[in-house]
């Protein structure tokens, strides 16, 4: 119902995916396990109309994984959104053997992220940010999170 606390959770299928899962705030146990992030949140009032992105911390775990699992195309258009909201910053782009590769850096944890750069169809863009509204959603300026929010 619109107004109800409900939780997200990204946790990593078996294949390697993250998936969203949305738990309500009364069978909510704490973090299922293979959980990369969770956050708190509010089901969306329709007439309101506006929708945030997750938290921080749980952006930089999802582009972590994306990174590690190889989604080349996810992580860039993933970096995109992190430099937009400023919590990544591109240093530069290098050549490599496998073509042109870019750094990226970010202050909140002190980390440098090293991605194939990707040429990607205004299509293939769509559908990834389609994807990561689906999965990055909420509708409250700053969900309630913890510190155990992210998986070591």
């Amino acid at each position: 119902m619109p107004g109800e606390d409900f939780y997200s959770a990204l946790v990593e299928r078996d294949d390697g995916e993250l998936e969203r899962i949305d738990i309500s705030a009364s069978a909510w146990t704490g973090p299922p396990e293979g959980c990369a992030g969770w956050w708190r949140s509010r089901v969306p009032e329709l007439e309101k109309g506006k929708v945030y992105w997750a938290p921080p911390d749980v952006l930089l775990a999802f582009f972590e994984h994306a990174i590690a699992h190889k989604q080349n195309e996810i992580a860039c258009v993933t970096a995109l959104l992190l430099m937009r909201k400023r919590l990544v910053t591109w240093k530069e782009t290098q050549a490599t053997e496998q073509g042109s590769e870019m750094l990226l850096v970010c202050p909140r944890n002190q980390t440098d992220y090293r991605i194939p750069e990707c040429e990607l169809t205004p299509d293939q863009i769509g559908v990834i940010q389609a994807e990561l509204g689906e999965k990055l959603f909420t509708d409250v300026a700053e969900p309630e999170i913890d510190t155990g929010e992210l998986a070591e």
